[in-house]
């Protein structure tokens, strides 16, 4: 998933330094315009790579042992379509539902300055931003919503796997995904 991120972010990233093309300018969901500094820019790519390696890593190799707990499903056998589009909107409900709760309660005052206050530096956000924060939040608000859905619903490999690309694109700067908003 991090190749994928990096990937599209550069891509989005080229996009709002050159301006181009221009048919996909109107499609860019904030328009103030805030300079893109080799510093910001350097200290975006520090901060995501941190929270991609040692964050990441950490809390999947803790979650990893969860997971059969569950049960998993044969890799060889598709979900029928009705299997997957009750694992992709039953996840994608969880994934909405505890992450409002969790991103409200990181805005209380007792934890807005320690754990997100680094998130709202950005107040025009580039794609690579949406992972810029602290580890606490990386894991309360980024990671925790995504995973309690295929923890609950135990998805096959194809809709996890549908949900986390999803996941991926609906956090870019640009709302080119407008039936899933």
């Amino acid at each position: 998933m991090a190749i994928l991120y990096w990937t599209v972010g550069f891509l989005y990233l080229i996009m709002d330094l050159t301006k181009k093309p221009n048919f996909l300018q109107k499609y860019k969901m904030n328009r103030n315009e805030v300079p893109i500094t080799w510093p910001l820019l350097k200290e975006i790519i520090v901060t995501v790579v941190f929270n991609q390696i040692f964050v990441s890593i950490t809390v999947s190799t803790i979650l990893y042992p969860i997971l059969p707990l569950r049960g998993l499903p044969p890799i060889r056998k598709m979900p029928t379509i009705p299997e997957f589009l009750f694992q992709i909107y039953g996840c994608w409900f969880l994934r909405e539902f505890v992450f409002f709760y969790m991103h409200r309660l990181i805005h209380h005052r007792s934890l807005y300055e320690h754990v997100h206050k680094k998130h709202h530096r950005w107040t025009a956000p580039i794609a690579l931003s949406a992972v810029y924060c602290t580890p606490a939040e990386h894991v309360i608000c980024n990671y925790i919503p995504i995973v309690v859905g295929p923890v609950v619903f135990a998805p096959h490999y194809i809709s996890t796997f549908y949900l986390f690309q999803n996941e991926l694109r609906i956090n870019w700067d640009y709302g080119l995904v407008v039936w899933y908003k």
